[in-house]
């Protein structure tokens, strides 16, 4: 009966109910809720700050132990009985040879490139025309003089560097033909890597740069390729 009373004409004690007991449990529920939130947005955050503290703190050690082997690095190529820990290793390349320290840790050997840089004087010419002096103009001029050269791996080395040059003057159509006809050299080696993957790389990066719509296409059938 008491409960029917409340819902009678007029109804002002149910809307102070209301007032004075349901809104303000809304209220605690609601900031309730937004402290737990809270607590769990700064315990990840304090996680994450535990977590960076702990990887700087590794990478700083891995820096000094570094710095340490790299000062040590002559020493220990020098010496014929070698010392390290059980997970280090020392590899020593030299004159085409590679020595391993402690021996038996290598699974394998790395493949020694065969290929030695060109050496042309001509080409030391037009590199420091590029480099040195910052003239990729008449860089560009240079090596293509060289580009009709009949020792092919002076040829090869003149394309590059001409559509190198060629490429900071911002004349990419030519750039985009020496790097074709570098590619039509085939399996000729520059710095122990074929000429023609060199040039397709170079040329994807190139279409790249000029936002051309044969970007996809060169891509996908380099990709194919390899």
């Amino acid at each position: 009966m008491i409960l029917h009373e409340w819902f009678r004409p007029p109804r002002h004690l149910l809307a102070l109910f209301i007032a004075v007991i349901v809104l303000p449990a809304i209220a605690l529920a609601w900031l309730a809720w937004r402290t737990f939130e809270q607590d769990k947005a700064l315990e990840r955050q304090r996680l994450q700050e535990r977590l960076e503290a702990a990887a700087s703190s590794i990478v700083s050690e891995l820096d000094r132990r570094l710095d340490e082997l790299s000062l040590q690095l002559p020493a220990l190529a020098a010496s014929s009985d070698v010392s390290l820990p059980d997970d280090f290793l020392l590899l020593t390349i030299r004159d085409g040879t590679i020595i391993d320290a402690p021996p038996g840790r290598v699974l394998y050997y790395p493949h020694l490139p065969t290929t030695a840089r060109v050496r042309d004087s001509s080409l030391a010419a037009a590199e420091v025309l590029e480099f040195r002096n910052q003239n990729p103009g008449a860089a560009a001029d240079a090596f293509r003089q060289l580009a009709r050269s009949g020792d092919p791996a002076v040829r090869a080395a003149a394309l590059l560097g001409l559509a190198r040059c060629l490429r900071k003057i911002g004349r990419g159509k030519e750039a985009l033909a020496a790097y074709d006809d570098l590619a039509r050299l085939g399996t000729l080696r520059v710095e122990d890597t074929p000429v023609e993957l060199v040039a397709r790389h170079a040329r994807r990066a190139l279409l790249a740069d000029m936002k051309a719509p044969a970007l996809s296409e060169h891509a996908a059938t380099l990709y194919s390729d390899l």
